[in-house]
């Protein structure tokens, strides 16, 4: 699909072009919460760790990356728990999501791993928009579908103003370098702001795409 008036694709990503995903993911991270006068850069095994962690959820997820002009811009991922793996807002926040009451009889659908490149500027929010479409359109169409996250203060607030309701699971602490919040919404949270964005643009089935430059 092409976002209007910008030559961006939007697809899923192949199993091997995973590691390319995992280290865009990384890399933004550093850049928008990294002050600019640090010279620490992220490294191979801070990657490498993540890229474990995806290549282990790979067939439950749906992972989404956004392209221009062959180069990757943003990035989003949704998988639905198997009640088995740990999540990363259990490890991270000791969260007992098996017994949490908020989530008997529910489907558990995890979303991470958003990024967008800090050099698209004024257009991320955008390009945050159509790539969260992409990610809660699984748990929309799920009727006993709910959202958990580990959800960057900052970008929170976004959602917020957007109309994505969410409630929180804890206390913040820092991660991937920027202050995070465990998060989890229904689909009374999420249908607000699904409803009011443009899903003729999400085709019923999405070409799996490489990520190789």
């Amino acid at each position: 699909m092409r976002l209007q008036n910008k030559n961006i694709s939007i697809g899923l990503v192949s199993k091997n072009s995973l590691y390319e995903f995992t280290k865009f993911v990384a890399e933004e991270y550093y850049k928008h919460n990294v002050p600019v006068w640090q010279t620490t850069i992220i490294s191979e095994q801070e990657i490498k760790a993540m890229y474990r962690e995806d290549i282990n959820q790979y067939p439950y997820s749906y992972y989404y990356a956004a392209k221009v002009d062959n180069k990757i811009i943003g990035t989003i991922k949704v998988t639905k728990w198997n009640r088995k793996d740990t999540l990363p807002i259990q490890k991270l926040f000791g969260i007992d999501i098996k017994n949490n009451k908020n989530f008997a009889k529910c489907n558990i659908w995890h979303v991470g791993r958003f990024a967008t490149s800090l050099n698209w500027g004024s257009q991320n929010i955008s390009l945050f928009k159509q790539l969260m479409v992409y990610a809660i359109t699984p748990i929309c169409n799920d009727e006993a579908g709910i959202m958990v996250a580990e959800c960057d203060c900052k970008l929170l607030r976004v959602m917020t103003a957007l109309g994505i309701v969410t409630t929180s699971l804890g206390k913040s602490i820092e991660y991937l370098h920027s202050e995070t919040k465990p998060i989890y919404a229904g689909k009374e949270g999420l249908m607000g702001f699904y409803l009011n964005q443009d899903k003729t643009m999400l085709p019923n089935q999405l070409n799996v795409i490489d990520l190789q430059f």
